[in-house]
């Protein structure tokens, strides 16, 4: 920490301490979003080690439900939560340090290191992670990953004709990148990818080393990196076996391999908008794709075939599980992985053309990013989701205490383009996610929490046994209950 503090001047960590206030300040509000309130009210009924087997381990990432089970234990409420997400911008701020010091490292300039890294600190997917609590663990998965990639680089260097700094250290170096790989799957797959991150960046910025040579550097590191997924999974096959459970498919597409390359052609057009831009117009969506294949088209003019066999090597690398391996590990945050690469490869190419060497003019484009950004989580993630907390929080506050008394609650659930019928700004979720499930899925639990947290001295137990929630798409006259009393709540008004 004391190298990363000596390495920034005064005046960029009053930048850095500016953006990441005004940042927390955007997610430090009181409200919750898809599994945290499941995950809180199992742990008050006393289920979380069925949540960690059940929901865990049978997805493979048992490490991330040790922190999250953890840090929601601690918290104890939704309304703590905020908690969580102030520490999801520092962890994602640490990502980006980590990616501008290796962009240094690497041969890059201070203001191209710096604006690339703030660009991909700014993408969408990385909002949705600052936004969302639960994203807590993914990121300690993905700054894990990236060391462990660093390490395998830095092992394999010599293949690039580079002199190793350790040399006597480098078996070390790859048996440490290797078991902080499983590590880091172990926590979050999906992220975990990032580990091809480093590689990427060295054979893009070392066009003097001879193609055989980069070629030779890219097949070692294939193998690393391919063990280390294979030893995982070897782990995951074990915690299964050991907990006799079967492996949980996420996002499954269809078992023909033609379907799963058209999927994948969807996937990098989609991923090529970098959706910086989430405003409701098709030009403005695609001006970044545009740039995109006009610099491909530049690359294949000036027969730089070797840097776009890369990009599309690597791409194909963070996305590998979906394309091989019928069940997906875990949610598609590979997607935000695939714009990191395209941030790197369209901004190398970019800074060729307009280089920059302003440290004022690299802090005003800072600006627009970090503008873009807020405006981002603000309107697209934060802003409906905490206008559903606060109808349910304001609905729950009417409730009566209990008595011995059974409550029936009939919601009507928010329609999905309610928010975003008057939003400027398109919906952003990954392509697993079910609008509908988006919206329906915390209902019941986080009716449930927020009733304990006004109610702090009744046990859960209770709760559950006492308050039944119901949620259909229109309220029906002829639901009734046998004792106790209906509720309704209409969460489109």
């Amino acid at each position: 920490m004391n190298v990363i503090i000596k390495r920034f001047p005064a005046i960029t960590w009053c930048y850095i301490v500016l953006v990441i206030a005004y940042i927390c300040s955007l997610v430090f509000k009181n409200y919750f979003s898809l599994d945290e309130p499941n995950i809180s009210w199992d742990i008050q009924k006393g289920l979380s080690d069925t949540t960690f087997r059940t929901k865990y381990i049978s997805e493979g990432r048992p490490f991330d439900g040790l922190i999250t089970i953890a840090c929601q234990t601690l918290l104890n409420t939704l309304d703590n939560l905020k908690y969580m997400r102030i520490c999801t911008v520092l962890l994602t701020f640490l990502f980006c340090t980590q990616l501008f010091l290796y962009l240094k490292k690497n041969g890059a300039g201070s203001e191209f290191s710096f604006l690339a890294s703030l660009l991909i600190f700014t993408l969408p997917g990385f909002s949705v992670f600052i936004s969302w609590a639960e994203c807590l663990s993914l990121l300690v998965s993905l700054l894990v990953s990236f060391l462990a990639g660093s390490l395998a680089v830095q092992a394999l260097s010599k293949y690039l004709n580079k002199p190793s700094e350790h040399p006597k250290r480098d078996s070390l170096y790859l048996a440490s990148a290797v078991l902080l790989q499983v590590i880091s799957m172990l926590d979050y797959q999906s992220l975990a990818l990032a580990f091809v991150l480093p590689a990427f960046i060295t054979l893009l910025f070392d066009n003097s080393t001879p193609s055989r040579n980069r070629f030779h550097f890219l097949l070692y590191f294939s193998f690393v990196f391919f063990l280390s997924i294979g030893l995982y999974y070897k782990v995951y096959m074990s915690l299964l076996d050991h907990y006799h459970m079967g492996m949980v498919s996420r996002g499954k597409m269809g078992e023909h391999p033609l379907q799963k390359l058209i999927w994948f052609k969807g996937i990098l057009v989609e991923a090529s908008k970098l959706h910086l831009l989430l405003f409701k117009n098709n030009f403005i969506s695609y001006i970044f794709s545009m740039v995109i294949a006009a610099t491909v088209l530049r690359d294949l003019l000036r027969k730089k075939f070797m840097d776009l066999f890369f990009l599309l090597v690597f791409i194909i690398f963070v996305f590998f599980p979906h394309l091989i391996i019928q069940e997906s590990w875990g949610a598609s945050r590979n997607f935000t992985l695939i714009e990191v690469i395209l941030v790197l490869y369209l901004m190398i190419r970019l800074s060729e053309l307009i280089p920059i060497r302003s440290a004022v003019v690299a802090g005003l484009c800072g600006f627009i990013f970090i503008g873009l950004m807020a405006f981002n989580i603000s309107v697209g993630w934060v802003k409906p989701q905490v206008q559903d907390a606060d109808r349910l929080r304001t609905f729950v506050q009417t409730l009566p205490a209990l008595g011995g008394n059974d409550f029936a609650i009939v919601v009507i659930p928010p329609v999905w383009d309610l928010h975003e019928k008057t939003s400027p700004l398109k919906v952003y979720y990954d392509e697993f996610n079910d609008p509908l499930f988006l919206r329906r899925w915390p209902i019941e639990p986080g009716i449930k929490m927020l009733y304990l947290q006004q109610h702090p001295g009744l046990p859960a137990t209770e709760i559950e046994k006492h308050i039944h929630v119901k949620i259909i798409p229109a309220l029906n006259d002829s639901i009734l209950l046998q004792s106790g009393t209906l509720y309704h709540l209409d969460l489109n008004n």
